[in-house]
């Protein structure tokens, strides 16, 4: 059927990030209600993030062909390296801290301090850059909690090595935590740090697990009103070639 080629084509298009379409600015959010008065820019007041689209023959088109890691594949190594470094210096003053310094409080205290920048710097930042995806939660009037999510609806700036670097850690830090659970069962001090810990990055990857949902759900039901769209012009135009 041509009509689902056409359809699927835009949708392969969107999920991959190859949309050419002038109308589309990078940076461009769409909020999960698709309201556009919710469209916000996150990237205003920042142009040095304004990246275009990739190009035929861009050093960013041969990067993903042929794997080279090159700044092309990296536009934002700073939301990279702070993606990973408080999640391995927090593990770091976890296990090793307490033979430096003979203090409980202090290692509880620095620890959790470097998981609370952890947590901040993937839902505020590295979120947004490495992957255009966002979530939070806002308490409704009537005092339920509502998670909202927002997509970069242009994906020409999220590169293949960008969105490894994210979701990878993202994964690994809550098993290695709960690994770290099981040797403090009987250290309640020790237990409440990796607690604290479990809490922030479980927080973070359900966040953003149910974000990419939200946008990829949100891509299908695009796609399949351009189908309907494009099915409904062409019956018009049979029906104007009829009469």
């Amino acid at each position: 059927n041509n009509t689902v080629f056409r359809a699927w084509l835009e949708l392969e298009r969107m999920s991959y990030g190859t949309l050419e379409d002038e109308d589309l600015d990078v940076g461009e959010f769409c909020a999960e209600d698709d309201d556009p008065s919710s469209t916000q820019n996150f990237y205003e007041n920042d142009d040095a993030l304004d990246y275009p689209p990739i190009e035929e023959g861009s050093p960013t088109e041969r990067t993903v062909a042929t794997g080279e890691v090159t700044s092309a594949n990296f536009p934002h190594p700073f939301a990279c390296l702070f993606h990973l470094v408080f999640k391995i210096t927090a593990l770091v003053c976890y296990l090793l801290l307490w033979i430096f310094v003979d203090s409980f409080v202090i290692v509880f205290i620095v620890t959790v301090i470097l998981l609370s920048l952890d947590f901040w710097v993937v839902k505020n930042v590295s979120g947004r850059l490495l992957v255009g995806l966002r979530w939070w939660n806002e308490i409704q009037p009537d005092g339920e909690s509502k998670w909202v999510f927002e997509s970069l609806e242009d994906k020409t700036s999220v590169t293949r090595g960008e969105s490894l670097v994210f979701w990878i850690p993202l994964f690994v830090a809550p098993l290695l935590w709960g690994l770290l659970a099981l040797g403090a069962i009987f250290q309640p001090g020790y237990l409440c740090i990796v607690a604290v810990a479990l809490a922030f990055c479980i927080s973070n990857l359900i966040g953003y697990v149910r974000a990419a949902k939200n946008a990829r759900s949100r891509v299908k039901s695009w796609a399949t009103k351009q189908a309907v769209n494009v099915a409904v012009e062409q019956t018009l135009k049979q029906n104007d070639a009829s009469v």
